[in-house]
This record gives structure tokens, C-alpha cells and sequence, in this order.
């Protein structure tokens, strides 16, 4: 070390700038050094202030991954899971690898319906059917699926016991009948369309049993379909279910058959015992009158004020009926009717918000399946509407 670098740093000797500044200079040096130092820390907090303000008021542009595609290897859980849930909050369409490769039936086969309930978990039904038009084999059984919404991880997947899945059976609708603000004593009542049967799930202790009954058959003459010049033949049994309101412990689930006009209805505490299975036939019971021509209905579900939307799937239109009143065609009206939009209203659903809404899938699937459908068209629509404001001043208001 030299002389001159040990006295700099002994202080014997000024450093490297205030040498170059004469003595009697030097304290108003420091003086005026001083007054930058703080006029550019004030200029400097006043742009982390001003650039504050402009990303509180105007919004800070996010990354968007609208379009694009990302395979994520272990994304059912862990670190995989967490980039999986990132990339799809930045609009990227997600591929799950793990859950979704061939010939795996731990993930997912085909899913056909789902429903949330009011806890944030997703039941999916997967019908384990790759071409359920086509080839009716089952290259994975018939599985429930429970999906956390806020993590987009799949918490339970709970197969459909063989004994309950009969041959060429399939099952394409659920309702979860979840009660308390827990979720607690939750059930998951299943619809089989083509061996005309209803699956119950009990998630306490992950038990199925199943319900047979002649009410769940299909009619003959209702199985026969001509919409928009198109004639097809559909034998769909048991298919749309939903729930009534909680009433002194016990609720009712209304049900139909697709190729049918009539509603039926059982008491929810009848079908949660699997002790009835052999011995309930005279609880399930006709509601009321037929729906009349084109009566056939896919998906209905049952609003907070106890009014049921239903899909009126010949008559391009959504229909209601006050559940406090007698189900009579006087008592039915029709809410919504387009030959464009609502060609096929194939499921309906009602979610939990506050207000409630009402949503719609159309699919035109008697085009697809001919092979028909028009790839210039919107084919595939979600349609939405409140369900007070749908039947204000009418006969479904309660």
C-alpha cells in the first residue's frame, strides 16, 4: 500500500474530488453537494409517487396470453400446479399433461356436465366414454370429479362402482345437494340417460348406490325430434334433475325424462337412504299435467325464490314454472324464445351470486352428429339472464 492511499484512508489527506477543490471552497462544496442530494431524492420520490398514481388510476398492463398454449407436466398439484393456475389467469389455455395422456384414467376421459357448489369445489362427471354417438365401449369407467375452483386442482376423483354402470350405460348429468355453509353431509345425485337409472354419491364416507324406476323411461312417441327441418330419433331416459328449496330438514328433486313431457318428483331424504333402493317405488311420484307438444326438456334447475328455468329443447326456448304452484300448463310460460340463439338449449345452470344469474349452453348437437352444422355460423353460444327481472309481472312470479 503506498503512503498517499494510507493517509487518504487515515484521513490525513483529502480523497481523489475534494483534492481537485481549493480549501477555502471545499465546506460550500459539501454545502451545495448537499442541497442536489436532497432536490434529487424530492424529484425522484415524486416520480415513484406520480407513476403510483398512474398505475392506480389507469391500471398497469398485464401481461396476455390470450391464444396461446401451454403443456404443464405435474399439474395436479405442487409447484406445477401453481404455474398451471398463473398461466391460466394470464388467458393461456392450459394442457394438464399427466391427467389428460391416453389410456390414463386417473385424469380426465370426457366430461360432460358439471356443478358448483357454494363451498367452491366443482363436481365434473366424466362419462369415460371416448365417442359416446359412436363407439359406446368404456375405456375408463364412469368417474366423479372434484375440482377446487380457486386452485384448479382436482381434490377427489371418486370411479362409479361396476355394479351401478350397466352395459351401454350413459351417464351425463349430476346435482350436488349441498346444505350448510360447510358443505357438510353433501350428495351428488347422477342421471343415467340410456339404462334409465339415478347414481347417488354420499361424500362422507365416497359410498354410491343406485335407484331404478320406470319414471325414468323415456316416452315412445317423444322420442321422435324434428327441429329446424331436421328429423332424428333420441331415446334418452333420466336426464334433467334439479332441486327444490330446503324445506323443514327435507328438499324435492324434480326430474324428467329428455324424451318425455312429463315432471316427476321425489323427496330428497328418500333417495339419500340406500336402504330404499328396493323398496321406494310408490316415492316417486307424477307432478302434475303434461308439458304439451314439443314438451321434451334437457337441463332445468331451480332459482332462490323457488322458480324453476327449464330448457324447452324442440321449441328453441327457455321456459319457467313457479314451484309453489301446481305444474300445470296455465302455470308454464315461456321466458326467452330465438330460432338462432337458442337452437338446442342442451344445459342450464344457476349459480350462487348475489344476484343470482341464470346460464345457458346451446350446442346445435342433432346438426353435429348429421354432420350438418354450418363452421360459418356461432354454433356454440353461453347465454345468460336474471331470473327476476325474466318473470317479473308474470305467472312464475312467485
Amino acid at each position: 500500500m503506498s503512503v498517499e492511499t494510507q493517509e487518504y484512508i487515515n484521513g490525513m489527506r483529502p480523497g481523489p474530488l475534494t483534492r481537485e477543490i481549493p480549501e477555502c471552497m471545499r465546506d460550500k462544496y459539501t454545502v451545495v453537494q448537499a442541497i442536489i442530494d436532497v432536490i434529487m431524492f424530492v424529484i425522484v420520490g415524486i416520480g415513484y409517487v406520480i407513476q403510483a398514481m398512474y398505475r392506480t388510476v389507469v391500471g398497469h398492463k398485464k401481461k396476455n396470453l390470450n391464444g396461446a398454449i401451454a403443456v404443464v407436466t405435474g399439474g395436479g398439484g405442487g409447484l406445477g400446479s401453481l404455474i398451471a393456475l398463473r398461466l391460466s389467469r394470464l388467458g393461456c389455455t392450459v394442457v394438464l399433461w399427466d391427467i389428460n395422456k391416453q389410456d390414463n384414467c386417473t385424469g380426465f376421459t370426457s366430461l360432460f356436465r358439471m356443478n358448483i357448489d357454494h363451498c367452491g369445489v366443482m363436481w365434473a362427471l366424466d362419462s369415460g366414454q371416448l365417442e359416446p354417438f359412436g363407439d359406446t365401449s368404456n375405456p375408463c369407467p364412469p368417474t366423479l370429479f372434484a375440482i377446487n375452483v380457486n386452485t384448479d386442482t382436482v381434490i377427489g376423483r371418486y370411479p362409479i362402482p361396476s355394479e351401478f354402470v350397466l352395459q351401454d350405460s350413459l351417464i351425463t348429468n349430476l346435482v350436488v345437494d349441498s346444505r350448510d355453509v360447510l358443505c357438510r353431509d353433501l350428495h351428488v345425485y347422477m342421471a343415467d340417460a340410456w339404462r334409465f337409472g339415478l347414481i347417488v354419491f354420499r361424500d362422507e364416507d365416497k359410498a354410491f348406490w343406485r335407484f331404478n324406476h320406470y319414471t325414468f323411461y323415456p316416452h315412445p312417441l317423444l322420442s321422435n325430434y324434428t327441429l329446424h327441418g331436421l328429423n332424428f330419433q333420441w331415446t334418452d331416459g333420466l336426464f334433467g334433475m334439479s332441486l327444490g328449496n330446503v324445506h323443514q330438514g327435507d328438499r324435492l328433486l324434480y326430474y324428467h325424462a329428455m324424451s318425455n313431457d312429463l315432471e316427476f318428483v321425489v323427496k330428497t331424504s328418500v333417495i339419500r337412504d340406500p336402504s330404499r333402493v328396493n323398496n321406494a317405488v310408490s316415492e316417486f311420484e307424477l307432478l302434475g299435467q303434461c308439458r304439451g307438444a314439443d314438451g321434451q326438456v334437457s337441463a332445468a334447475a331451480v332459482d332462490r325464490n323457488g322458480v324453476m328455468f327449464f330448457n324447452l329443447v324442440s321449441r328453441d326456448s327457455i321456459g319457467c314454472w313457479d314451484t309453489h304452484k301446481p305444474y300445470l300448463i296455465r302455470n308454464l310460460m315461456i321466458v326467452a324464445q330465438n330460432n338462432r340463439t337458442l337452437v338446442l338449449p342442451n344445459d342450464l345452470r344457476i349459480d350462487h351470486e348475489v344476484p343470482q344469474m341464470v346460464w345457458i349452453i346451446t350446442n346445435k348437437l342433432p346438426m353435429f352428429l348429421a354432420d350438418v352444422i354450418d363452421p360459418n355460423e356461432f354454433n356454440y353460444r353461453v347465454i345468460y339472464l336474471d331470473p327476476v327481472a325474466a318473470v317479473e309481472n308474470s305467472i312464475c312470479q312467485p
